[in-house]
C-alpha cells in the first residue's frame, strides 16, 4: 500500500479533535489570512482606541457552528470581547467582511425583493379589479347614468299643482 493510503486510512480510524485541540490549533494562529485557512477557525479583530496606542486584541478563534459568520447568536463568547461578536470574520467571506456586513447585505436585499413583489402583487390585483369592473360586473346606482324624466322645463313648479292634477 502507499503511504498517503495508509495515512487516510489511519486518520478515519483515529479520535476526532477535542475542543481544546481545537482552541489551541485556532488560537496559535496570529493573522487573519493565516487564521481563515484552517478549518473551523474565525477571526476577532478587536481594536480598543483611536490615536497611535491603540491596544490590539486580535485573535484566531474555534468556530464549529455550520453558518460561520452566525456563531455571536449561538454564543455570546465567541469573540474575547463582547464589544466584537458581530465583528467576527469567517470563512468563505475573508478577512474585510463581518458579520455585521453580511446581515445588513442580506436584510436588504432579501427586504427589497419583498417588497417589489408586493409592488408587483398590488399592481397586479388593481389591473384584475379594474378589468373586472370594466366587465360591468359590478352595478353601482351612483354609477348609472342620469335618470330618465321630463324636461325639467316642462315640470310644474309648485307641489300643489301636481297633487291638485292628481285630484281631478
Amino acid at each position: 500500500m502507499e503511504p498517503s493510503l495508509i495515512s487516510e486510512l489511519r486518520s478515519n480510524f483515529s479520535a476526532s479533535e477535542t475542543d481544546k485541540e481545537h482552541f489551541y490549533r485556532c488560537w496559535s494562529r496570529t493573522s487573519c489570512p493565516n487564521c481563515l485557512d484552517a478549518e473551523g477557525c474565525s477571526w476577532c479583530p478587536y481594536l480598543v482606541g483611536a490615536d497611535e496606542q491603540d491596544v490590539k486584541s486580535w485573535s484566531c478563534v474555534p468556530n464549529p457552528y455550520k453558518i460561520p459568520f452566525l456563531a455571536p447568536a449561538y454564543d455570546k463568547h465567541t469573540c474575547p470581547a463582547w464589544q466584537e461578536q458581530w465583528e467576527i470574520r469567517t470563512r468563505p467571506l475573508g478577512c474585510n467582511v463581518s458579520s455585521v456586513t453580511t446581515l445588513t447585505a442580506t436584510v436588504s436585499i432579501v427586504g427589497s425583493f419583498v417588497v417589489l413583489l408586493l409592488s408587483f402583487l398590488i399592481l397586479l390585483a388593481a389591473l384584475r379589479i379594474r378589468v373586472y369592473a370594466r366587465k360591468k360586473a359590478w352595478r353601482f346606482p351612483w354609477r348609472a347614468g342620469p335618470a330618465r324624466t321630463r324636461d325639467r322645463e316642462q315640470e310644474p313648479l309648485l307641489y300643489s299643482q301636481v297633487v291638485g292634477q292628481g285630484a281631478e
